[in-house]
């Protein structure tokens, strides 16, 4: 009985991580067309959680906040997203910056070509 538990909770937790997996990736979609909330959400979530590292992923959440940063019409979106860089950038040392820049670029191009990639 109790390995049926454990089967049950390791398919929970596969689940789960496919769900997350998902949903970022859905965010990433909508975040390159422009999709404030979705940016917001990117930002905050790799924060917490890189769904395919599975740790945090401030490189991400940096460069997903530099992108918005680029694209955004809205002031006061572009203050918030201008906060979480000035706050992500205080924690990085110079190769995660350059990392995060890197990352930026290649969401800039991907909006530019229409692409919809693995982020």
């Amino acid at each position: 009985m109790q390995h049926l538990a454990g089967a049950a909770r390791t398919y929970i937790a596969a689940a789960r991580a496919e769900f997350t997996a998902k949903k970022y990736q859905l965010a990433h979609k909508a975040a390159l067309v422009g999709g404030e909330q979705s940016l917001e959400r990117l930002i905050r979530g790799f924060q917490q959680l890189d769904p395919v590292t599975g740790g945090q992923g401030f490189i991400k959440a940096l460069g997903y906040a530099d992108f918005a940063l680029l694209i955004t019409p809205n002031n006061d979106f572009y203050r918030k997203a201008d906060w979480f860089k000035q706050r992500l950038s205080q924690r990085m040392n110079y190769d995660e910056l350059v990392q995060a820049q890197l990352f930026t670029e290649s969401l800039l191009a991907e909006a530019a070509n229409g692409s919809d990639g693995e982020f």
